[in-house]
């Protein structure tokens, strides 16, 4: 059972938020190699992994040839070993399947070159491989080593394994910010008190930006799931998974077939649509005509974790003794088990710069502008600030990072520059401003007497920096490389 939210507990080794695929399976890994772990979820039926459609198809997603498709070949060939110990933690059945994924084709389209050298068969051969396809395809992929897994039934594992292991699962708990103090995490503000550990895991995958400022949004699926009718020939016809090229059908053994899905930038918009569940209905109809007389069982929807490139953001966060797992779009069920080896042992490894190189090609530092390189900045010098601060209304959501005071001890007499002397300077970047507006009025609200901003060399109407040659005014500041920076502020008081 999971503990009641409101009952103490000793501070454990790691704290995990969300209780989702990969909270869980990182938690697993962790508490197995001897560390304390508690996590923290608000409603585990909201997790992705529930309604996903479980299948491991690193092959017939045809994935580029890269950090991408090494990390995902490399999780399916954990999948069996890693499978099992569940299986065998917990007595129940996962669902396993490795039935291998069959990509039908309706046209004579050129196809695109799988990730390995799958044969391309005939129409004949497809046929032969599941009866029952529409006499509309036209060829297909045969990927063997491909399958799936009950993506339900393997959370519900996840969650007994974990509590049998010690895990602390406390549920109906909403996170409200991270405390941090110099770069590490002091603590977490949540709705039943601060809550510390030596560790933090973000693994609440859609709804991860509501806590860190990183670029993780909500990609809706609409789902569906037929039944094989009673007195039908088969009590499973489909025996493998189809991979269409506008839909996916998934059998499970016991007469269940699921649909899927579609790929809505709508935001957390809940419910099912007729137009979505239609879409997903008459594709998969058009692949595997039988389906028109099965009886419809369930529908649902799930929101998936996206990033801007569709990649998971894994590894070390913003601060010291944070890590980040989350954003694994379509692949969270199958990068379930590389994910949590990957950051179990960033986090348990005690020799900095010895984690598994294949971490540094899913950083969260991939998008911020300065990524690449450090030296292309110039410094922008902004002075002096004459009118009075700005007192800029309270943020309508609760902040999602949360900086502890802490006292200054450092005493001195300002910065004198041609004979004027200031004592106080705001140095930042033009980055984390939503406005160009709302960075003047920042200024301008800190009371400082100098305002050095760093702004990338970077073409004047390029995205996220449109209007910010604009926005300064030019008579009166200047920008130049740093070296010069100085220089430029004696001439402009002499």
């Amino acid at each position: 059972m999971s503990q009641p939210a409101n009952q103490p507990a000793s501070q454990p080794d790691v704290l995990i938020v969300g209780g989702g695929t990969m909270g869980l399976a990182i938690a697993l890994e962790l508490q197995q190699q001897g560390t304390q772990v508690t996590v923290l979820e608000q409603n585990f039926a909201a997790a992705a992994g529930h309604a996903a459609a479980g299948m491991l198809a690193p092959h017939a997603e045809r994935l580029t040839l890269g950090p991408m498709a090494e990390l995902c070949l490399r999780s399916l060939q954990r999948y069996p070993t890693w499978i099992t110990k569940l299986e065998n933690l917990t007595g129940q059945d996962s669902g396993y399947w490795p039935c291998g994924i069959l990509a039908p084709y309706l046209s004579e389209a050129a196809r695109p070159t799988a990730l390995t050298a799958a044969p391309l068969l005939t129409a004949e051969a497809a046929h032969s491989y599941q009866l029952g396809l529409s006499q509309q395809v036209t060829g297909a992929h045969f990927y063997p080593e491909d399958g799936q897994v009950d993506n339900r039934a393997l959370m519900s594992l996840m969650r007994i394994a974990a509590q049998d292991l010690g895990v602390d699962i406390q549920s109906g708990v909403s996170v409200e910010g991270f405390i941090q103090r110099q770069q590490r995490v002091v603590g977490l503000r949540t709705s039943i008190g601060e809550k510390q550990a030596a560790h933090y895991v973000l693994a609440t995958g859609a709804w991860s930006s509501e806590l860190l400022p990183i670029p993780v949004s909500p990609r809706k699926g609409q789902m569906l799931a037929v039944r094989v009718p009673s007195g039908f020939s088969q009590s499973q016809p489909l025996r493998r998974v189809l991979f269409g090229e506008k839909v996916y059908i998934v059998p499970r053994r016991d007469g269940r077939i699921i649909l899927g899905a579609t790929v809505e930038d709508v935001g957390f918009t809940p419910s099912n649509t007729p137009a979505g569940i239609a879409q997903v209905l008459n594709a998969a109809i058009e692949l595997y005509p039988p389906l028109q007389h099965f009886p419809v069982e369930e529908y649902w929807w799930g929101f998936r974790p996206a990033t801007p490139d569709e990649l998971p953001i894994l590894g070390a966060g913003p601060c010291e003794n944070l890590t980040l797992a989350t954003g694994h779009y379509r692949n969270g069920i199958l990068l379930a088990p590389m994910t949590s080896a990957l950051i179990a042992e960033q986090i348990l490894n005690k020799t900095p710069g010895k984690t598994d190189p294949l971490l540094a090609a899913f950083s969260y530092q991939r998008f911020h502008a300065d990524y690449e390189s450090s030296s292309s900045s110039s410094t922008a010098t902004i002075m002096p600030l004459s009118s009075p601060p700005i007192h800029l209304s309270s943020p309508a959501t609760p902040m999602q990072i949360i900086d502890a005071p802490r006292p200054l001890s450092i005493e001195h007499d300002g910065l004198t520059i041609a004979g004027k002397t200031f004592h106080s300077r705001l140095m930042t970047g033009t980055g984390k401003f939503s406005s160009l507006d709302i960075m003047r009025q920042s200024f301008t609200a800190s009371g400082s007497e100098i305002v050095t901003v760093a702004v990338r060399r970077v073409q004047t109407n390029a995205p996220g920096h449109e209007g910010l040659a604009e926005a300064i005014d030019w008579q009166k500041y200047g920008c130049c490389p740093t070296q010069q920076a100085v220089r430029m502020q004696k001439k402009r008081f002499e």
